[in-house]
């Protein structure tokens, strides 16, 4: 079943330096934010008001859920690199499987 909107292109129109760098980004954003709901739950649970307690811990779920979905991006970006990424020693040529060795009869 098809979904509107959802039709993505199945080739990356990005290079792979780019694709890099935008994932590095993405860390960086997903490590703030893993330190941001660190830093809100701690606020949220030692605020002296009703109110700071509730927007700390609402920050810090927030934050979590935000955190969650930055990884799950890079996850995926991480395997489009690690396709366009060529291997070690990766040769386009075919090896030839040797012959079986047919053993002998007897006579």
């Amino acid at each position: 079943m098809d979904t509107v909107g959802r039709a993505r292109p199945q080739t990356c129109t990005r290079s792979l330096d780019e694709l890099i760098a935008r994932r590095t980004k993405i860390d960086k954003y997903a490590f703030a934010l893993a330190a941001t709901a660190i830093a809100l739950g701690f606020i949220g649970y030692q605020a002296p008001s009703a109110v700071a307690r509730h927007l700390g811990l609402v920050g810090m779920i927030v934050s979590v859920f935000s955190t969650t979905y930055l990884i799950d991006m890079a996850d995926g970006m991480t395997n489009t690199i690690r396709a366009l990424t060529p291997k070690k020693g990766q040769s386009l040529k075919t090896v030839p499987t040797p012959p079986k060795h047919q053993p002998t009869q007897a006579a």
